[in-house]
């Protein structure tokens, strides 16, 4: 028998071949193991990946992100109509992109601000151009393109040199002639150039342009960061008198009422603190903006406890409590100032009273608190109900069973059957089980679990997969 042997020779690759071969063998995540592996024997890869990922501009291993976006853009490009639902392909694009914007979050902590501007305006820019010719019905390359912007947004705020923030302004400006990017709330362009103008402006240049376009701002934080902008200023510069002016003529921001509320309150002036949220709440109430109106009641509220001013916390915690975010908070400073002998009767006027919504949880948790059972098992009966993703009743069973068992397993007893009536399918037939398994727990469930086993395999043993899943009980009869 001949034997042939393999001539090495013929079948060797090269080292890169074979760095190729293995690569095509391994996942993602098996790469990611090894290299973190290999890291941690030889520390000097994390210095060589980073310099490969981020080359400096001009070296030869700089990519041309302008080359790669349009072609990265050009791809999702479609008739409107052909590709309509295909978003696998604009999710890898996205993906693309999001990684490029990553690098550039890189470059920007590494204080190489000239390449992270090159490839996140570069970004912005190209989907901008290309936006109007791509379905992205989920707004996945308008987000990307507002993570981009954000980015630029650090790095104009940040200690950018003054060389490059002046080649800045000119590149904004042309970005400012895309009109897709106001249209698709791609990126807010006059913002960022306003940003960047401040900047390279003096101090009273820069104030004149804050003040214009906080006039033309619709957006209260944007409007925000622009006053506490000019206060910077005006602090940097000495100018104390305008500096406590601005802060009077915007204390309508929340911000910056605040400021004003903490100077007012160094010198007790309670009085002024009251006004000026009097005039906000009423400014507030115009513009129907309920949550600023809420804070205010509630630095209201702040005040009078400062003042120790007992019927005006009593009025405004009572207001609260119907209409603030923390309902519980009110009760509790409630029972703290009304007098223990009077408490009874406040609490069932504060309850009965008819902006007291009768569903609301605060009730319950109140009920709760006043260790008053009869009338929590009375709110559980009337206000939580059984259905297929919840039983809204089973956070307060853990109360009830101690102290109002017999009606607890009675409201279940209704409930299960009625339930059990008015649905069929397999996971309502599985929240029955559930719920019965959790009943027979309970002092005298095993009885009434029997009781319902009984109800079901004499009513609906028609229903095979209700008899599946109630097996467990039905067995036990």
């Amino acid at each position: 028998m001949a034997i042939y042997r393999r001539d090495i020779r013929q079948v060797a690759k090269k080292f890169e071949e074979k760095l190729t071969d293995l690569l095509w063998m391994c996942s993602r995540e098996e790469l990611q193991q090894f290299i973190i592996g290999y890291a941690k024997e030889q520390p000097d890869i994390h210095d060589a990946l980073q310099n490969f990922l981020l080359p400096d501009v001009g070296s030869t291993g700089y990519p041309d992100y302008k080359k790669r976006v349009t072609q990265l853009l050009k791809a999702g490009q479609d008739d409107r109509g052909v590709r309509k639902g295909a978003d696998d392909g604009l999710t890898s694009i996205v993906d693309e992109l999001n990684r490029m914007i990553w690098k550039a979050e890189r470059y920007a902590g590494k204080r190489q601000y000239k390449e992270a501007l090159g490839i996140t305006l570069t970004v912005m820019e190209q989907i901008a151009l290309s936006v109007d010719n791509i379905y992205d019905h989920d707004g996945e390359l308008v987000y990307t393109c507002n993570e981009a912007e954000s980015v630029v947004e650090e790095i104009i705020k940040g200690d950018i040199p003054d060389a490059l923030l002046e080649t800045i302004v000119p590149r904004l400006k042309e970005l400012r002639e895309i009109d897709t990017f106001e249209a698709y709330g791609l990126a807010d362009i006059d913002f960022l150039l306003l940003s960047a103008s401040l900047k390279t402006s003096d101090a009273d240049t820069a104030l004149n342009l804050l003040s214009n376009a906080i006039k033309e701002e619709s957006n209260p934080y944007r409007c925000t960061e622009m006053v506490k902008t000019m206060l910077r200023i005006l602090e940097k510069e000495g100018r104390t008198k305008e500096y406590r002016q601005t802060v009077d003529k915007y204390s309508f921001l929340p911000d910056i009422m605040r400021m004003r509320f903490e100077w007012l309150a160094e010198k007790n002036d309670w009085t002024g603190i009251l006004k000026m949220l009097d005039k906000n709440m009423a400014l507030a109430e115009q513009e129907h903006r309920r949550g600023d109106v809420i804070n205010l009641k509630e630095s209201k509220l702040e005040v009078y406890q400062l003042m120790n001013d007992t019927e005006n916390v009593r009025e405004m915690a009572t207001e609260l409590f119907y209409t603030g975010r923390e309902p519980m908070v009110q009760y509790h400073l409630l029972k703290k100032t009304v007098p223990e002998n009077e408490w009874p009767d406040f609490l069932d006027r504060l309850l009965s009273n008819s902006k007291n919504y009768p569903g609301r949880s605060v009730n319950a948790e109140i009920f709760i608190e006043e260790r008053q059972w009869e009338k929590l098992m009375d709110w559980v009966w009337e206000h939580t109900r059984l259905s297929s993703s919840y039983d809204s009743a089973e956070p307060y069973e853990k109360y009830l069973v101690k102290h109002r068992p017999e009606r607890l397993l009675d409201m279940y007893r209704l409930r299960l059957i009625n339930y059990a009536y008015g649905h069929t399918g397999r996971e309502h037939y599985r929240l029955i089980a559930k719920t019965m398994q959790r009943l027979q727990n309970y002092p005298g469930g095993e009885a009434l679990v029997k009781e319902l086993a009984e109800v079901f395999h004499t009513y609906y043993r028609n229903r095979p997969a209700m008899m599946e899943e109630l097996k467990l009980f039905i067995c036990k009869r």
